[in-house]
């Protein structure tokens, strides 16, 4: 949006200069075809035209101007661009073709009312102009989402800069610039202003603003160096732009020099105070949005901090109070779960936060769980749990809930309440190396599954996670079948 904003605002403002330039020099047009100077004269003298200044020239200059104005408009930020962004080339093909008719039937006017071309010539005229238009028009539509694409979407970064934003917007302007003051045949005094001149203080405001200032006036006391590399490095930008500039401008040598000292001096003077303006703004903005930020991410863990506060002495308050309504009720399964359940929040609180806890937690974590879900199961005789856990581990250490995701698989896929299901859980040690081993039996139909839930840890994020704490320490192995589905898991806890 903001660069068919600039098109627009810039494609405006060369259609005021073009009409400037067409109203200063309208009086010498005036009588000019019946002067031998003007090449129209002998064609109106031939065909016994009568020259009016309204028909012959005003009102075709205007059009051939607006023409142009909106065939860019037409081409840069309405249909055709729309289809050209959404890569819908067959609407971009049809919506440019609608825009050369239009832009052909308008000049093909233009040249009817100039009132001395033969039907053929006009034909080829207009053809020809339109052609080169729209030629100009797609090539600049190429270059333009080349420049985007490359400073907001290319490999060195997926967001644009400052930097890269004010290089993109330049040379979309200065290309259409350049463009409408070919296509328009504004005065050459323009073509070489905005062909040399415009690139030079455009380079030298961004040498100004990305490389003198940063190193050599911000936080430097001494500015001898500063003012040594302004000297040297916009002296070297400026000899063959700004000297080519002068060299075509003036025709005596003191004028020539004049020209590019004064052109030098303009650019310090009117770029230097301007980029040193623009660089702290950017800065003191920089740093108010960096400050926001941190305040908003300090807001962010406070309020982390006081839920983590609030929400387990609740939780807790309220298990304690049905744990007692249990025993009051003589609900023994029932307060043994909730007992169960707080001995797992506990753990999912303090322990699940920190890099490694006792492996002992860690099956204790394991017994609590697998012993609430045989509550669930009780007195089915169709399902059979077996489970090895031992109580040692005290002395070795693990990743918190790195076991827990195989056995809440095994519940989740290997419980049918219609047929015979079993799950088989075993820990063991082979010196500090542990082996984890869960198998369960699998159901083609499991929708009446007993667990809906799990921790929140899938399977893929702990092979993840052991790719990246026990990197080479570890195996894991997955089979399934149609009857069954069994992991084996073994660390190096050393």
């Amino acid at each position: 949006m903001k660069t068919k904003h600039a098109e627009i605002i810039v494609a405006s403002v060369l259609l005021l200069i073009s009409l400037f330039e067409f109203v200063a020099t309208a009086h010498y047009h005036v009588y000019s075809p019946f002067t031998p100077h003007d090449p129209n004269a002998r064609a109106y003298r031939a065909l016994h035209l009568k020259y009016s200044f309204v028909n012959n020239y005003m009102l075709p200059e205007l059009l051939v101007r607006f023409t142009f104005y909106f065939s860019f408009l037409w081409m840069a930020c309405s249909y055709p661009n729309k289809f050209l962004a959404r890569r819908k080339w067959i609407g971009f093909m049809l919506t440019t073709i609608l825009g050369g008719i239009c832009t052909w039937l308008l000049l093909y006017l233009k040249i009817w009312m100039r009132g001395f071309h033969s039907g053929n010539a006009m034909t080829d005229y207009s053809i020809y102009s339109v052609l080169t238009l729209y030629g100009a028009l797609l090539i600049y539509q190429a270059i333009k989402y080349a420049a985007l694409y490359y400073f907001t979407n290319g490999k060195q970064s997926n967001s644009p800069t400052p930097l890269k934003t004010e290089v993109t917007a330049f040379v979309i302007c200065w290309v259409i610039i350049m463009a409408a003051c070919f296509t328009m045949n504004i005065y050459w005094g323009w073509k070489l202003f905005f062909g040399f001149m415009v690139p030079c203080c455009f380079i030298v405001y961004m040498v100004l603003m990305y490389y003198i200032i940063p190193a050599f006036w911000h936080g430097q006391t001494d500015k001898s160096k500063f003012w040594l590399t302004i000297i040297v490095i916009t002296l070297l930008i400026n000899l063959p732009l700004t000297g080519y500039f002068a060299y075509k401008s003036a025709y005596e040598l003191w004028t020539r020099g004049f020209m590019f000292i004064l052109s030098w001096a303009a650019q310090l003077v009117v770029l230097l105070p301007l980029s040193i303006y623009i660089y702290y703004r950017r800065k003191a903005t920089s740093e108010e949005i960096t400050g926001l930020q941190t305040g908003l991410s300090r807001a962010d863990a406070d309020l982390s901090f006081l839920r983590s506060q609030i929400d387990p002495h609740f939780l807790f308050n309220a298990l304690n109070t049905l744990y007692g309504v249990a025993l009051k009720e003589h609900a023994e399964y029932t307060a043994d779960g909730v007992q169960k359940l707080g001995d797992m929040m506990r753990f999912m609180l303090h322990d699940n936060n920190r890099e490694q806890i006792s492996l002992a937690h860690e099956i204790q974590y394991l017994q609590n769980y697998i012993a609430f879900q045989k509550l669930r199961t009780a007195g089915r005789q169709t399902i059979n749990v077996q489970v090895e856990l031992p109580d040692a581990g005290e002395n070795l250490n693990i990743a918190p809930m790195l076991l827990i995701p195989f056995v809440e698989n095994a519940f989740k896929h290997g419980i049918s309440l219609k047929e015979a299901s079993w799950i088989n859980v075993k820990l063991y040690f082979s010196g500090k190396k542990m082996h984890f081993e869960v198998d369960n039996s699998a159901h083609a139909d499991n929708a009446d599954k007993i667990d809906d839930t799990s921790s929140g840890i899938g399977l893929d994020n702990v092979k993840k996670r052991l790719e990246l704490i026990y990197p080479g320490r570890y195996s894991l192995n997955v089979t399934n079948s149609k009857t069954s589905h069994s992991v084996e898991l073994s660390i190096d806890l050393d």
